[in-house]
């Protein structure tokens, strides 16, 4: 009875060996563990090598990350992509940078080097950790990333509950002039995140903002780079969020962009802001500093019907006819419209970010 006793024993401990054996090497992470707490996925030109992920330790205690799995996508999950982590660990309450380069390659700022595995998306983009089948946290974004700029979570939201509310993230507006020959402009990789602001309070309704000149057709720049409108503020407002689109004929409705952060684009009463389909003014003919980039604002010269909306409930529209080459046609306050005579900037005509002078009748 003794010696079947034993032989029970030695083969449960066999058994309990080998499944042992099967469990990954990150098999004691739980959801919520590590968490993603900043991406760069935007950058100038290619995103060959420069590309990184931060994850965050929200245990308690120092972390091996052996076995885990990254794995990036499409939110609309096309696009799958996926790295196994070989060698990676960090401290308790401390940060990982995992970077899309060749581990010879790497900055010192990066901590792991994925090589080419990964590929973040610009917009829409997801990435997601698991272990076995267990996913330990994701994060996923649209289209609000700049190019250099990272994406990150609020310090006082880092976990993996809070993580997947959008209003817990925000683009960092800190300099890191380590990352500038990497594409990365503003990031904190490896370091604590910034406070994201509350959530924006003051969106603009109907009557708020008034269309008051649009270039849609410059001459000094091509239209690709030059085309902007310019918008009054009546009320404090906040600009993130807004959308413009253009209407035709039929009725139909073509979105043109979206004002995007980073902040809430707070706008006091009484300015002038421009929406420029570029916001450089080295390229864009020579628009204000504070100029709004709206990088799918698109403007037909023939002429439409111009909206400005905010999550659905229409702020303002006006109706322009055929455009003028290198001509503004901008509203005085009288509520008439006439073509511009003053130059700005390159030379095309327009007061972009300043009052409108009277029509004359």
């Amino acid at each position: 009875m003794g010696r079947r006793l034993g032989l029970a024993a030695a083969l449960a401990a066999i058994l309990a060996s080998a499944c042992a054996a099967e469990d990954p090497p990150c098999a004691s992470l739980e959801p919520g563990d590590v968490v993603v707490s900043e991406v760069m996925a935007k950058l100038a030109g290619s995103d060959a090598g420069k590309e990184w992920i931060e994850l965050f330790n929200a245990t308690g205690r120092p972390l091996s990350l052996d076995g885990l799995t990254v794995w990036t996508s499409s939110t609309a999950g096309t696009g799958v992509e996926r790295h196994a982590l070989n060698g990676a660990a960090f401290g308790d309450r401390a940060y990982l940078v995992l970077g899309g380069v060749l581990a010879e390659a790497k900055p010192a700022w990066i901590d792991y080097a994925y090589g080419a595995d990964l590929g973040l998306n610009d917009k829409d983009g997801k990435v997601w950790l698991t272990c076995g089948g267990t996913v330990i946290d994701e994060a996923a974004w649209g289209d609000v990333l700049e190019e250099g700029v990272s994406l990150q979570l609020s310090s006082d939201a880092l976990s993996a509950t809070a993580n997947d509310d959008p209003g817990k993230w925000c683009l960092s507006t800190a300099a890191f002039a380590a990352g500038a020959a990497h594409g990365t402009n503003k990031a904190t990789p490896g370091a604590s995140n910034a406070k994201c602001d509350a959530p924006c309070s003051k969106p603009p309704a109907a009557g708020d903002l008034t269309i008051t000149e649009i270039m849609a057709d410059p001459d000094a720049v091509g239209d690709s780079a030059g085309e902007w409108i310019e918008v009054l503020v009546n009320r404090p407002v906040e600009l993130a969020g807004v959308d413009l689109a253009t209407i035709n004929d039929e009725g139909k409705a073509t979105p043109r962009g979206t004002v995007p952060g980073p902040g809430c684009r707070t706008a006091a009463a009484g300015t002038y802001v421009v929406l420029a389909k570029v916001g450089d003014a080295a390229t864009n003919g020579g628009l204000p500093d504070a100029a709004i980039e709206v990088a799918k604002l698109s403007l037909t010269n023939s002429g439409a019907t111009l909206t400005l909306a905010y999550q659905g409930t229409e702020i303002d529209r006006v109706e322009y006819g055929m455009a003028d080459s290198g001509v503004s046609r901008s509203r005085d306050a009288g509520g008439q419209w006439c073509k511009a005579t003053a130059p700005y900037g390159f030379g095309d005509l327009g007061t972009p970010g300043e009052a409108n002078p009277a029509c004359v009748r």
